[in-house]
């Protein structure tokens, strides 16, 4: 393993107030980071998809009307965020809805885990992924943001997203963790961007909360969510069509394919493009069980170091591929205690970084 870079962590961002002025907190400190975010993605729009800005505005401004039915509170912080930026606010949703408005089939992304109870060292519960993404167009990881959410009507959130998305993966004060994978879907609807459900899901005081919110919800793509609270883990397939929930004792995990989805339109999963996701799906299976009983965070941060089946390994580094859009890497490594409101996360790979505690 490398010499880790100890020295190395997130600048932590804390907003407080209504959503708005939470939303324009944040997007008056992050205002030089969300406008290169929004300018490489509009190259990388042009340049790999041919989609021309003013086609992709319109795209990104159909799920603003979506979001605005959905929550105030989110589409009020979306608001703040353009307003403090000096953006459109469908410029914010260009970024929002990246899920839905173009992304190449992630088969080679992240790797989740839910574990809890009987599977841990004193019953603790542990929710962790690493955050692999493409280089391109989110800056080489430098577009990640974290951020404490204090809030009064609902649970202070600490959030790890990129500038402009709303959520992605978090835990907040009440004891409720959650991971992501991303997933492919043949073709977006209309709805609610699956980040900007993310956002609100956060907000959920339990487990059985956000997976009554994500069946309510109008889903436009898919998602998988990783779940976890001081009772229970599960994981969650969305798609617009379908809601599958895997739901243990002790263990859950997932990477970038469906494992029980029965929606036709996840399309066949046999071909050796899934090769990467189905490798590491078997590998953190193979650790978790290895170790089951025993799990802690010290032994989990070393799952989330793995480098077994390089370049299909669970600590990922850019380089194994070619092409736009294929170099894809660990942006950071996190795990979530829920019942000590703790978050531990590295900044870059796990192997080359000390993971730092930080809370709701």
């Amino acid at each position: 393993m490398a010499n880790l870079a100890v020295n190395r962590q997130h600048k932590l961002l804390e907003v407080r107030g209504g959503p708005y002025d939470r939303g324009y907190q944040y997007g008056s400190h992050f205002k030089p980071l969300l406008n290169r975010l929004l300018q490489a993605n509009y190259s990388y729009y042009t340049e790999v998809a041919g989609i021309a800005r003013e086609h992709l505005l319109r795209r990104a401004s159909t799920y603003r009307k979506h979001t605005e039915d959905f929550s105030s509170m989110v589409s009020d912080e979306i608001k703040g965020m353009a307003d403090a930026s000096d953006v459109n606010v469908n410029e914010i949703y260009v970024l929002a809805a990246f899920n839905e408005l173009y992304y190449p089939a992630p088969r080679n992304h992240c790797t989740s885990f839910a574990v809890r109870d009987g599977a841990t060292r004193g019953g603790l519960t542990y929710v962790g992924q690493n955050n692999d993404e493409a280089i391109e167009p989110w800056l080489k990881g430098d577009c990640v943001t974290l951020t404490r959410m204090v809030q009064k009507s609902a649970p202070n959130v600490l959030i790890y997203t990129y500038a402009g998305v709303p959520a992605q993966m978090g835990m907040n004060s009440r004891g409720f963790a959650l991971c992501v994978n991303a997933l492919h879907y043949d073709k977006a609807t209309t709805g609610v961007p699956m980040f900007c459900l993310a956002r609100e899901v956060l907000n959920q005081k339990s487990v059985d909360d956000a997976i009554q919110l994500i069946r309510d919800t109008k889903r436009p793509y898919a998602l998988n969510f990783v779940m976890g609270d001081t009772r229970r883990v599960v994981d969650v397939e969305s798609t617009p069509r379908a809601l599958e929930i895997t739901a243990s004792d002790d263990i859950v995990f997932h990477t970038n394919h469906y494992v029980c989805s029965k929606d036709p339109r996840i399309g066949s999963q046999l071909d050796k493009k899934f090769r990467n996701t189905k490798t590491r799906c078997r590998r953190i299976e193979e650790l978790l069980l290895s170790k089951r009983g025993k799990l802690d965070l010290a032994t989990l941060e070393t799952f989330l170091r793995d480098h077994e089946n390089w370049p299909d390994a669970i600590c990922c580094h850019s380089g194994a591929r070619e092409g736009a859009g294929a170099k894809v890497k660990t942006f950071d490594s996190m795990i979530y205690i829920p019942e000590k409101n703790e978050a531990w996360l590295t900044r870059g790979n796990p192997c080359e970084a000390e993971y730092l505690r930080y809370s709701a």
